[in-house]
């Protein structure tokens, strides 16, 4: 199971201050399923987007049919065997996407070219990199994760369509 769908709180920024909210009120006030936390370097692509392959470190967690606020993470949480420090997040100009598909599981060596020809770093998505970009991402997250490691457990494959901003 993945631990990050567990989170019972979400920590945001808003006007000059942070806010602690619980999480599926706040999901159920924007009539959404789940949010999709973004790199400052993801949201960006993002924005400029109809559809992408999101990627996740091993699998997502994700549902076919729901919709995800695109939150923009300002500051990553971590996760430990103590328990998990909330990221920061940033809802403003947050997109929202449906999940159009999910593969989970999947190994760097079954990623067709047409997916990495889709997702948010067309320009230079490859196996390689998607490694090297999977593992900086988590690290900070994840503070016992390897290189190895994501090699060998693989990669969750979102689709997402953009179907509008969150109100």
């Amino acid at each position: 199971m993945n631990p990050r769908s567990k989170l019972s709180q979400i920590l945001y920024f808003e006007g000059q201050s942070e806010k602690l909210v619980d999480h599926q009120d706040f999901l159920n006030k924007y009539n959404i399923n789940g949010l999709i936390r973004l790199s400052l370097e993801e949201h960006r692509a993002a924005s400029t987007k109809d559809s992408f392959y999101h990627f996740n470190y091993q699998r997502s967690g994700h549902k076919v049919g729901h919709k995800y606020a695109l939150p923009l993470i300002i500051s990553h949480g971590s996760l430990s065997e103590q328990g998990e420090i909330l990221p920061l997040l940033y809802f403003k100009r947050c997109k929202v996407a449906k999940c159009v598909s999910v593969q989970e599981n999947v190994s760097y060596d079954d990623i067709p070219q047409e997916i990495f020809n889709h997702s948010l770093f067309s320009d230079k998505a490859n196996k390689e990199w998607l490694q090297d970009y999977t593992y900086q991402k988590y690290k900070p997250i994840i503070p016992s994760l390897t290189l190895e490691k994501v090699k060998d457990v693989g990669v969750g494959i979102t689709k997402l369509k953009i179907i509008g901003d969150l109100k």
